[in-house]
């Protein structure tokens, strides 16, 4: 859009967190040059008239024209989409001199639902949905209208690229999907292209927003439903917008400019916009939302796992960012290692989230450390608590069982063996199951609606925690329908892996299996609709837990499995008693000093 392709002057801009303001009063001024460059001596214009987007008057905002300095005449008119635009005109302007205009505006923006309707905007061909767009729109769906929404904002934020290399060009939807890289245009455009696949009436926005150091151009979409109309932005993934986002224009898509009108001939309009300036008056914050956060257990082995969960709450309504912080190391390092630092979160009235993470071996059975966990949402509201690892962890073993690959819309089955007594906990794609103690756990996920590789984690309460990397594929022609394996092994035994494998249609390839640094390959060649068993004979070389890894390939990866192997020596078996008697003594010496700092207080 060309009227917000231009440089800003920051006035007053201090680090406000955007995400939490809920009023904000501006000053808004911009101006520029028009000269009528003659290109014949008889050069003449009889008017001049420019027409500029403006703030925009809704339920979130107020404007005021302060002053306009320069033209012979303005007015607000109102354009083919219901925008309020200025017109700025200079009758019989000079040729071959410069006609300087400077607006100034009064904008207050606040925190509140937007109002009022329009009917729904023609498809443009930045907006228009092709098949693929289509595809994924209908697996996005969800049961209400928010949710949709939620999950349009989230799979644009997720899978587009922010790139400035494209500030200066305004791409189409389908190329967005096909390249999936842009600024808020290109977000813009690929959600409402989204939208409009599911008929949703969306549109899009231009304006001004503060993204936290300064104000910048900025583009988003409003949505408007059978009872509100609602804002969203995919490109900082915000739900709803907040008061720092200034409207200057609703039209269909990024296909916008501003532009002049003259009568006369024999010149050139040359066109010269100046700075935009924004000084903030007044603003006022507010958390939007309330964390509450819980370490499953606070008092941790070195070594060991554990998850701490949080409880977001807001009045209504919410999508944003939801992040982790560890304290740190003397390097400056985190202490605690999150599987997933930060995670995009949606939710009405509340929401529970889990964060997993592994603690470091303390080095020393006497070595404490106190580590507080900070979980903060985007608006800036925050939980701390803390974390306490002492000793060395003995964590029973977790044996996980789960498909290398799976195709769009069939589900995940994971098996986890468990030798200790703690629940365990799966997620898988945001998803989070748990099954009470038993000897062996079974896990259904349903696989997610796009291609790519997705992570899943298996925890348990006794401190174990194992994950996996699952391949979604549009489709395949073989798979690996079965594995038998050892979980456990002595250091140099031979053991035997036996892989089946179903193919569809007939096919040639190979299977690969991978035990610790040993790997054995096969090729195959097999009729459609039959199955065959390849065995592999792998010496067990490496003491510890090893990953075991299958994977089948035609021409390119069709599936796999993983599951988990123990080697253990007579070595081994002698350090880890040993271990496990220091640590029972560690524990004993640890209560035995809780005992006496309690009798001590008293």
């Amino acid at each position: 859009f060309l009227f917000l392709v231009i440089s800003i002057k920051y006035v007053d801009a201090e680090e406000i967190n955007s995400r939490a303001v809920t009023y904000m009063d501006l000053t808004i001024t911009r101006g520029g040059t028009i000269n009528l460059k003659p290109q014949t001596d008889n050069a003449f214009s009889n008017h001049i008239k420019v027409f500029l987007n403006m703030p925009q008057i809704n339920g979130m905002q107020a404007r005021k024209l302060i002053s306009v300095e320069g033209p012979d005449e303005h007015e607000i008119s109102v354009d083919e989409w219901g925008n309020d635009i200025l017109m700025i005109k200079w009758n019989k302007p000079p040729v071959g001199k410069d006609l300087s205009y400077e607006i100034s505006y009064n904008v207050r923006v606040g925190k509140s639902p937007l109002e009022g309707k329009r009917t729904k905007p023609p498809v443009s061909e930045y907006t228009q949905p092709d098949e693929e767009i289509m595809k994924i729109a209908y697996s996005l769906k969800r049961d209400s209208d928010i949710e949709t929404l939620f999950e349009i904002n989230r799979w644009v934020y997720e899978n587009v690229k922010y790139d400035l290399a494209y500030t200066q060009s305004t791409e189409t939807a389908s190329w967005v999907f096909e390249n999936r890289k842009g600024t808020c245009d290109e977000f813009s455009n690929l959600a409402i292209s989204l939208l409009n696949a599911l008929d949703y009436n969306a549109w899009y926005v231009a304006g001004w927003a503060y993204s936290g150091k300064g104000w910048e151009p900025h583009a988003w979409v409003k949505v408007y439903l059978d009872d509100k109309v609602v804002g969203m932005d995919p490109t900082w993934i915000e739900y709803p917008i907040d008061a720092t986002h200034v409207e200057f224009t609703t039209i269909p898509d990024s296909n916008n400019t501003e532009y002049v009108q003259s009568e006369g001939s024999g010149y050139r309009i040359v066109w010269t916009k100046s700075d935009v300036e924004i000084e903030i008056n007044d603003y006022r914050t507010e958390n939007i939302t309330k964390i509450t956060a819980n370490a499953l257990n606070d008092n941790i082995k070195g070594g060991s796992a554990g998850l701490i969960t949080a409880l977001v709450e807001a009045d209504g309504c919410y999508q944003g960012m939801l992040t982790a912080g560890s304290c740190t190391k003397e390097d400056g390092t985190p202490l605690l290692d999150f599987i997933e630092r930060d995670k995009s979160v949606s939710f009405c009235e509340s929401g529970n989230f889990i964060f997993f993470f592994r603690s470091p071996q303390t080095g020393s059975m006497f070595t404490r450390y106190s580590c507080p966990v900070i979980i903060s949402t985007s608006d800036g509201s925050k939980d701390t608590t803390i974390i306490r690892i002492e000793g060395t962890a003995r964590n029973p073993d977790l044996y996980v069982s789960s498909p290398g690959s799976v195709i769009i819309g069939n589900n995940i089955e994971v098996s986890v063996r468990n030798t200790g007594s703690g629940k365990i906990h799966a997620e898988f794609n945001g998803e989070v199951k748990v099954e009470d103690a038993s000897e062996e756990s079974f896990f259904s996920f349903k696989s997610p609606s796009m291609p790519g590789e997705y992570s899943l984690i298996i925890f348990s309460e006794d401190g174990t925690l194992e994950t996996r990397r699952i391949t979604v594929l549009e489709n395949r022609i073989l798979k690996v329908s079965k594995v038998e394996a050892p979980e456990r092994a002595g250091l140099g035994e031979n053991i035997t892996i036996n892989v089946t494998i179903m193919a569809d249609s007939t096919s040639n390839g190979y299977l690969e299996v991978v035990s610790g640094s040993r790997k054995d390959k096969q090729e195959f060649s097999i009729l459609g609709g039959s199955r065959r068993v390849f065995s592999f004979h792998l010496s067990a070389d490496e003491a510890g837990k090893n990953s075991i890894s299958v994977k089948a390939f035609t021409d390119t990866y069709q599936d796999g499995w993983t599951g988990t192997l123990r080697v253990e020596s007579r070595e081994q078996k002698i350090a880890d008693g040993t271990k496990d008697i220091l640590s029972m003594i560690l524990d004993l010496f640890i209560q035995l000093g809780e005992m006496i700092e309690r009798l001590l207080g008293l």
